[in-house]
């Protein structure tokens, strides 16, 4: 979910959408994610087991999340599409996997208490990852922008500095420089 929060922001901070491009843009992790869902739970009916369906969900979310780092200023369309359909389907196996996993594993008359906890604790764990993933993308954008010789100002409000980038030359160094610091790792600094 961290990863819901921030692949919109790069495609505002890094690729200059706009914001309903940008959510449009993600629109293949939305595609993707419910059926995705749908199919693992048919089949863990199906075939009576769903640890499988843990497993490989995990994998493929993992596999996915790791490709984010192919994520350029110009990566083609295709490539992120791909790797945001990837990242829906392995978030949907695991979303529902865990889910029937619980229940099953739980006694019948404690089966909704189980399932109840269980959303609690996924809303719990994404609040707190994506403020655990907001501090450290702060603080190693602040970092980089220290090393850039930028205000380190930018990276504790990034979100409202991309709106003032659009009104920024595209050649101007505190613009350019900030695209790099929200990229954070220097192999990934605006190569295409």
């Amino acid at each position: 979910f961290c990863a819901l929060y921030y692949i919109p922001f790069y495609f505002t901070a890094i690729r200059f959408h706009r914001p309903t491009r940008s959510g449009l843009d993600i629109f293949p992790v939305t595609c993707f994610l419910l059926p995705g869902s749908i199919i693992i739970s048919l089949m863990t009916t199906r075939l009576g087991r769903y640890r499988w369906a843990i497993w490989s969900g995990g994998v493929i979310t993992a596999v996915a999340c790791g490709l984010l780092v192919l994520f350029r200023q110009h990566t083609k369309t295709a490539v992120w599409a791909v790797i945001l359909a990837v990242f829906g389907i392995g978030n949907g196996m695991l979303l529902t996997s865990v889910n029937i996993g619980i229940q099953a594993s739980s006694r019948v008359e404690d089966a909704g208490r189980a399932a109840a906890m269980y959303a609690f604790m996924r809303t719990l764990g994404m609040s707190i990852g994506v403020a655990v993933g907001g501090t450290v993308f702060q603080n190693v954008m602040s970092n980089k922008l220290s090393e850039l010789g930028l205000p380190t100002q930018i990276s504790k409000d990034s979100e409202a500095f991309v709106a003032k980038m659009y009104e920024m030359a595209p050649e101007d160094p505190v613009r350019i420089g900030a695209q790099k610091a929200c990229m954070l790792h220097p192999s990934l600094w605006l190569s295409s």
